[in-house]
């Protein structure tokens, strides 16, 4: 994980990517975000953790063109399926102000995406879409405003 904050641990929650899994049918994605964190009291807060869970609340199987000949720009060849995903990430900032009180901010960030599914695909059998984080860059803009990227694996489990 990048973290160009001094001391912070970021917590995953939830799926973890397993490294020696064949994810066949996935899309990895990037979820930037910005935010600010507000204290009236004091302007210098330090992070000290970042706990992040992300889960697929909806998704859809729709119908496109296929070609088992033609491959697209993602270097897929088209199926006549994708599955389009909705879901959220919900994470909890841990920080401190300058008179060491530990605050939380709590935040969802939503996410879209979509995975052409593979040719051989059953489409009578109850296909799972699952989400697992797999890395986040965390950076300090200023005392209050922190730069994120989460990067996620989409996959059909």
């Amino acid at each position: 994980m990048i973290n160009k904050c001094e001391n912070i641990t970021i917590k995953i929650t939830g799926n973890k990517c397993e490294t020696n899994r064949d994810y066949r049918d996935f899309k990895q994605i990037l979820i930037p975000s910005f935010i600010t964190l507000k204290d009236s009291q004091c302007s210098n807060q330090s992070i000290a953790s970042i706990s992040i869970n992300a889960k697929v609340i909806h998704s859809n199987i729709l119908s496109t063109p296929s070609s088992f000949e033609i491959v697209n720009g993602e270097n897929t060849k088209l199926s006549g399926y994708k599955v389009s995903i909705f879901g959220i990430i919900n994470e909890v900032i841990m920080y401190e102000n300058i008179n060491c009180i530990m605050k939380t901010f709590s935040t969802s960030i939503p996410f879209s995406t979509f995975i052409v599914l593979s040719n051989d695909i059953d489409l009578s059998k109850e296909i799972c879409i699952d989400i697992c984080i797999e890395d986040v860059g965390v950076f300090n803009i200023t005392y209050e405003n922190i730069f994120q990227s989460i990067y996620a694996l989409v996959y059909v489990n």
